[in-house]
């Protein structure tokens, strides 16, 4: 099927301004390198964005690894901490998992979004996402640029008649978003990769502060 123009998202290099720093240990994050690969490879904005979310999704569950890796570095408590791990697993939603790490990993970038993010200013934009998503959109507001970064995943990869579904083949569907959505991968891509190359203290909650873990 060919793919609309407007839906297509291609570029040859991701943080163009970034730089590799010798202090960061990148093989810890070998995962999120594979699929920002991947992401490269991905020529339109369903298939870009989805791999995007899969690389949030994996940071907003190693914030809770990185806790274990740290406490259990201080006193030797493997066993206790992966249980507390797991029980926090199952309190939440996975929405609220995503939605409460999202927040701790991006809380500081408030005004990089404000300014990379503008799509979502006219009228019929803000409607359309009050209408689909119920969210009055502000990209400063953290909690609701996660609520909405999640339910635009949940467009794309459920295919209820019940809900909205976002296919490369129905973009009239969606057309109102495509612009926010373009710009939501292209700041996502920007500040993934920014907090991969920085050691700072924030992007040490993404960060395990030791290769190997003793268990005794």
């Amino acid at each position: 099927m060919r793919i609309e123009n407007e839906l297509l998202y291609t570029t040859s290099q991701l943080g163009p301004n970034l730089t590799v720093a010798k202090n960061i240990a990148y093989e810890q994050y070998y995962e999120i390198l594979d699929v920002l690969n991947e992401v490269i490879q991905s020529k339109d904005i369903l298939s870009r964005f989805l791999k995007i979310y899969h690389i949030l999704e994996f940071l907003s569950y190693r914030v809770l690894l990185v806790q274990v890796v740290e406490k259990t570095q201080k006193s030797k408590t493997f066993v206790r901490e992966i249980l507390k791990f797991s029980d926090n697993i199952m309190r939440k939603s996975e929405k609220q998992i995503f939605v409460d790490n999202f927040k701790s990993i991006f809380e500081m970038d408030a005004s990089h979004f404000k300014s990379q993010i503008t799509a979502h200013k006219p009228k019929e934009v803000r409607a359309f996402i009050k209408d689909n998503f119920n969210i009055s959109f502000d990209p400063t507001n953290i909690t609701l640029l996660a609520n909405l970064i999640y339910d635009i995943r949940c467009s794309i990869v459920h295919n209820k008649a019940s809900e909205l579904h976002f296919t490369i083949s129905n973009p009239e569907d969606y057309r109102l978003i495509i612009e926010l959505i373009k710009q939501l991968i292209k700041a996502l891509e920007y500040l993934i990769v920014k907090k991969i190359s920085t050691s700072t203290k924030q992007t040490n909650i993404i960060q395990y502060p030791i290769g190997n873990l003793d268990l005794y």
